[in-house]
């Protein structure tokens, strides 16, 4: 895994409160929004429970276009996100709060690419290893 860190800061309760409007104005595309992310994170979990790393990017990289439809990304995030898949992950997308912050890919094999292009575009980047 490699975490990139974006320039931009921002506060969780802003990008909630954000959202919150927009569902307001149109629950019923957001809830759609919302329940398909929710099916993302339960084939993400059968995806690590049978170690499909493969299957695990895509779903990372279908849930972050969700996640930038809710409008919680940042073009710095997207940037992040496009250098990650670029050099090699599988997958990639925002974590936290949204708004700006950090993405996490999906990079077996290719972490040090992926940290050093980071790092090149002027990002904080570092690789970590679960379990």
């Amino acid at each position: 895994i490699v975490i990139g860190i974006s320039r931009k800061e921002s506060l969780t309760a802003v990008t909630v409160g954000k959202v919150r409007n927009a569902w307001q104005r149109n629950s019923t595309l957001y809830e759609g929004i919302f329940h398909q992310i929710d099916e993302l994170v339960l084939q993400a979990v059968e995806a690590m429970q049978v170690q499909d790393l493969e299957r695990l990017g895509d779903l990372m990289n279908i849930c972050h276009g969700l996640l930038n439809a809710l409008r919680v990304s940042s073009w710095e995030v997207e940037e992040l996100v496009q250098i990650a898949r670029e050099h090699g992950a599988l997958g990639a997308k925002l974590t936290g709060g949204g708004g700006g912050g950090s993405i996490i890919a999906l990079c077996p094999g290719n972490r040090d690419k992926v940290v050093a292009a980071m790092r090149d575009a002027g990002y904080q980047a570092m690789e970590v290893e679960i379990g």
